[in-house]
């Protein structure tokens, strides 16, 4: 389903919507779901939830503005000591 009319656009115009949506799927969504293990997060009561799910997406852009894009294998780098954070929060900002 789309917005756009049919007549005017083209398959390549479909088709860069559809890779534009699953380029946010797997660099959000996907990350979210299995290297956080959201979907199985059920701890969470009242506004618990929507504020793990901010600070998730804070942790990914962080390491997104570090320049990392492994971000399973960078989350075990500082899970091993946690004083590698300070490097990587010093490269994301500008």
């Amino acid at each position: 389903m789309t917005s756009l009319n049919t007549e005017r656009a083209s398959a390549r115009d479909i088709g860069g919507l559809v890779r534009g949506q699953w380029g946010i799927e797997n660099k959000i969504h996907w990350v979210r779901d299995v290297v956080f293990a959201e979907d199985h997060q059920h701890a969470y009561t009242g506004n618990g939830a929507h504020a793990m799910a901010m600070l998730r997406n804070l942790a990914i852009g962080l390491i997104r503005l570090a320049g990392l894009t492994e971000i399973k294998r960078t989350l075990e780098w500082i899970a091993a000591d946690r004083m590698r954070i300070l490097p990587l929060l010093a490269a994301s900002t500008p």
